[in-house]
């Protein structure tokens, strides 16, 4: 799921920030993507432990499952969602010939 975000990511950036060198735009990329990725990683299971103690373990697993919901049906209509999925998924002709 990480791995189709980088080549993502990495577009953006260059049109973003033209005057930079492709390498520099790799490598900031790859940071950005790796530093987040920790983050989510650390965060994540300190998040869930503390909402579990104070909530309990399913209505935490209940809510975490309506923003999961909630996140991807705002993906799809906000950020253009469809057309990420047109172009990630009509690139590969092999499967899709």
């Amino acid at each position: 799921m990480i791995i189709p975000a980088l080549p993502e990511l990495v577009q953006v950036a260059k049109e973003s920030y033209p005057e930079y060198d492709l390498v520099s735009v790799n490598h900031l990329s790859g940071a950005l993507l790796s530093t987040f990725l920790g983050l989510g990683q650390c965060l994540g299971p300190l998040y869930g432990a503390a909402a579990s103690a104070k909530l309990g373990f399913r209505p935490t697993e209940d809510y975490l499952a309506l923003f999961c919901m909630v996140f991807g049906i705002v993906y799809f209509a906000v950020c253009n969602g469809t057309q990420a999925l047109r172009e990630t998924c009509g690139k590969n002709e092999s499967i899709n010939p």
